[in-house]
């Protein structure tokens, strides 16, 4: 950086710009501004499009991006793939965040007072995650380590060091006469003159010992001149403020007052060896690099940066900090809080809440793996013997959610997700992607069994994405539900369990607010109950829902018809539909888990000495079981030719299609018969005595 005017404009991550644009934005000319274009380019913090583009892979090739004509296009520019603040020739660009909303008039967007702020925040937040994850933005602590100097970053440690530390300091001893510091014995002795009385010698002058700090020394007074030109440079360069900072004025010497650099490193390296305090050691170290790049004259460019390209990262670590993720929580201590009991259930309780996500399992013929070579199967697999002819492999890695929490009953999992969705009437864009709904369904299906076995009641899905900044209207929730994702293909399995994905908008300035501040607002959460799902409890103990298999068209289902409907069947005995509750107000009912696997029915009602026997409609890759709202429900009833059928109080029904009718006679034993097989089979008894039964008799 240097004292001639600097160039200062606010940008927006993910904008187009084209080279007439950016140049007017910052008030320079074409040839300076594509100087600019090409350190950020060099840097990766913009990415060359074109205006129109959905798809920058094309444009990502070298062949595009080096043409010279490519930005004489105003079709052609860039987006900036960064958030921070970037410095290089003698320009400074602050990037705001995507979430930030489009605002036609350019300067105001710059200038508004409420942007600034939030941007402060955005800075802060950066430099917290840079923190929390052991990650310095100075990089240069060790003289020998070669790499980009990034004077900007190193500017803004240095002032923070000194508002923590202080200036450096060396003691200097000051040995005086009757002075105020502590008396030296030693010297005093030796060079005194001692009046003897009673065999006791009393001296009249006193030698003292003082260490002060040397306001003179070489070293004070280079740091001092060091942080007065940091200050300077960024006060000039408007970015002072945006840290917080305040000003600096202790030496405004030039370096050059202490010699020529060769002899200034010289005395620093000397320093460094005699220093024994490590931050005051770092510090030296840290001038010698800063000193060293700043003041050579073989710079042919000035590009620094203070930022991210992955601010996506940094709003998933906020997320996960404020909605107190306890994914890594021990099983054990969820146990103790009475949230998971394991009495009768099969379920590792050793490890933490994601280890309970399973492991993909690979299998191989053993004799095709070379027992000599190790290293090639089981790198960073754990062998496990399976069948005598059968190796099984389990990889080490696993899916992995980003936050799970327990609030109140309801277990939420939850994933920061840094996308600004775009809405219209027929279209939406710029939403997480399928492999991301995929794998959220899938952390719910991880956790099934884990819920099934749990008192918890209620289970919630969700993105969390930024609000756009500033808010139109300031009076909007921080933590807001505004629609859900849908996806039969992960949410069917047996019945439908997963409930959908919520999406979930959050005030940006309200999360970095906490996330700063080292706040939790999971209990906020509790206001979003359009969120919550209940959980459908299994009723089958010994069923390991992830490994067992149960071959399909096994069992029978039993199902209570009610007497209007099976006098109806008996006389027109054709295929019919047979229903029951799904939901009814606020109550999603229990069904058994194993009616996927049935291919038998035998419905039934105690008041009638008959049972109506058929098949279960199946069609390859389709639900036997659907879920239908009460007219819709009425209309395939009245299609079915059943128009009499009308106890429809519910709100929704699952439905199943019997085929293949036969009426069947019944006396008091065969009534007893089926009694006995439906009690008899496990899991059934703590069903609603309406609801479908799975027996293996009939």
């Amino acid at each position: 950086m240097s004292d001639k005017k600097i160039a200062s404009a606010f940008f927006r991550e993910n904008k187009f710009y084209n080279l007439t644009d950016f140049s007017k934005r910052l008030k320079i000319d074409e040839e300076h501004a594509q100087k600019v274009i090409s350190h950020l380019r060099a840097a990766n913090i913009i990415k060359p499009t074109s205006r129109r583009a959905l798809d920058m892979d094309e444009l990502q090739s070298e062949a595009i991006i080096l043409e010279e004509t490519f930005f004489s296009n105003s079709e052609n520019g860039f987006t900036f793939c960064f958030v921070g603040i970037v410095y290089t020739e003698s320009c400074v660009l602050k990037c705001f965040p995507k979430y930030f909303e489009n605002d036609a008039d350019e300067k105001s967007f710059g200038e508004n007072s409420a942007n600034i702020l939030h941007f402060k925040k955005v800075l802060k937040a950066i430099q917290k995650y840079k923190s929390d994850k052991c990650e310095n933005l100075h990089i240069y602590y060790d003289t020998e380590e070669k790499g980009s100097f990034n004077r900007l970053a190193m500017e803004l440690f240095l002032l923070e060091d000194y508002f923590t530390n202080g200036i450096y300091t060396n003691e200097r001893e000051i040995i005086e006469t009757n002075g105020e510091g502590q008396i030296d014995w030693n010297r005093t002795i030796g060079d005194a003159f001692a009046f003897i009385k009673n065999a006791r010698p009393y001296y009249v002058d006193l030698q003292t010992v003082e260490f002060r700090d040397n306001s003179q020394d070489f070293f004070r007074l280079l740091h001092e001149c060091v942080l007065t030109k940091c200050s300077r440079e960024l006060q000039i360069a408007g970015i002072l403020d945006l840290f917080d900072i305040a000003p600096v004025q202790l030496n405004a010497k030039p370096v050059s007052d202490f010699g020529d650099i060769d002899y200034i490193k010289y005395r620093l390296e000397s320093e460094i060896k005699s220093q024994f305090i490590t931050k005051k050691k770092n510090l030296l170290r840290t001038m010698y690099i800063f000193l060293s790049e700043t003041e050579s004259e073989k710079i042919e460019s000035d590009f620094s940066f203070y930022g991210t390209n992955a601010f996506d990262m940094v709003w998933e670590k906020a997320c996960s900090a404020i909605f107190d993720d306890i994914k890594n929580e021990q099983i054990t201590n969820l146990e103790l809080h009475g949230i998971v009991r394991f009495k009768n259930y099969k379920l590792k309780r050793n490890g933490t809440l994601k280890t309970l996500i399973e492991k993909a399992k690979w299998e191989f013929p053993k004799d095709i793996i070379d027992e000599n070579e190790p290293s090639k199967a089981t790198a960073s697999l754990e062998s496990h013997e399976s069948l005598d002819s059968i190796k099984q492999l389990e990889t080490s890695k696993t899916l992995k959610p980003d936050i799970i929490s327990i609030r109140d009953g309801i277990f939420y999992i939850l994933d920061g997700k840094y996308y600004v969705p775009h809405y219209n009437e027929n279209t939406i864009s710029n939403q997480p992607g399928i492999q991301d709904v995929v794998k959220q369904f899938a952390y719910h299906k991880a956790f099934h069994q884990f819920l099934q076995i749990s008192s918890l009641e209620k289970v919630a899905n969700a993105f969390l994405l930024p609000q756009t900044f500033p808010r139109a209207n300031k009076n909007d929730e921080n933590i807001k539900y505004i629609g859900n994702v849908k996806l039969n293909l992960m949410q069917t399995f047996a019945l439908e369990t997963l409930c959908p994905i919520s999406l979930i908008e959050l005030n940006p300035d309200f999360v970095f607010e906490n996330y700063l501040q080292g706040k939790r607002i999971s209990d906020e959460l509790k206001n979003l109950q359009e969120i919550e799902t209940p959980i459908p409890k299994a009723t089958l103990t010994n069923y390991d829902w992830q490994n067992d298999f149960i071959p399909r068209l096994d069992f029978t289902m039993a199902g209570f018809l009610r007497k209007s409907y099976i006098e109806q069947i008996r006389s027109q005995k054709k295929d019919f539909i047979f229903f029951f509750y799904r939901k009814k107000g606020e109550v999603l009912y229990p069904v058994h888990n194993l009616l996927p696997c049935c291919g038998k029915f035998i419905g039934y009602n105690p008041k009638c000495d008959f049972f109506v026997k058929g098949k279960i409609v199946f069609e390859e890759n389709k639900a036997i079981i659907k879920i239908l709202d009460k007219s819709k429900l009425l209309d395939e009833l009245k299609q079915s030719g059943y128009e009499n059928a009308s106890h429809t109080s519910a709100d929704s029904y699952y439905a199943i299609k019997i085929t293949a009718v036969k009426i069947v006679d019944a006396d008091f034993a065969e009534k007893k018969k089926l009694q006995d097989a439906i009690d008899n089979f496990e899991g059934n008894d703590i069903l609603s005595e309406h609801s479908p039964k799975v027996e293996s008799v009939f």
